[in-house]
């Protein structure tokens, strides 16, 4: 009687460890895609509240400017611009948030000169939010009027800033179209303080 192994068992002890390597390198592949994926949404979702909670704040902060003007200068569905308070110097700033491709960007002006002013030269701009996938059809801002009880249409385009009382924020976020199952999406709705006639 011979030991060992023949020909025909090493083939098959060799075809059954290469289908258990191949099983395992690919759950582990699968694993670490499905941990990027994760990953990539749960800082989206953190970089979106975070966002949320800028524009919010800067929305309840609205006043008339330093030089008089009505607390809101322009609304569209991708573009805000305000005046508020953002640094409690006493002086209003203006405070404009609008889309450039996939970034929204927060653009500070403070006021300046005698008289005041609002200079555009002076304006200071960060990016808020990278990745951002709102589509046509989906507005970042969308505003209401004071009639608005949970149910009622916004305020259609163009919007007059005399009627807004409470403004929706909307952002889509996605890092990876190709790879992320869907877009994370964070919304809130802040009532503009300073205009609440209740």
């Amino acid at each position: 009687m011979h030991k060992g192994f023949t020909l025909l068992e090493t083939l098959v002890a060799l075809g059954i460890g290469s289908i258990l390597a191949l099983g395992s390198g690919w759950l582990f592949v699968t694993t670490l895609r499905s941990s990027e994926i994760m990953t990539n949404q749960l800082t989206s979702q953190s970089d979106g509240r975070r966002v949320l909670q800028t524009i919010v704040n800067d929305v309840r902060r609205s006043a008339a400017s330093s030089i008089g003007a009505f607390p809101i200068e322009t609304a569209a569905t991708s573009t805000l611009t305000l005046y508020a308070n953002i640094d409690s110097d006493g002086l209003i700033e203006r405070v404009r948030y609008f889309r450039e491709g996939q970034i929204l960007r927060r653009g500070v002006t403070k006021p300046s000169g005698m008289p005041l002013q609002y200079l555009a030269s002076s304006e200071s701009i960060v990016d808020i939010a990278n990745f951002v996938v709102n589509g046509a059809g989906t507005p970042i801002f969308t505003y209401f009027d004071e009639s608005y009880l949970g149910s009622e249409p916004p305020i259609p385009e163009p919007v007059s800033t005399a009627r807004i009382h409470l403004i929706r924020v909307f952002l889509e976020l996605e890092k990876d179209i190709a790879k992320s199952p869907a877009p994370v999406r964070v919304e809130s709705m802040v009532q503009v303080r300073n205009l609440k006639t209740n």
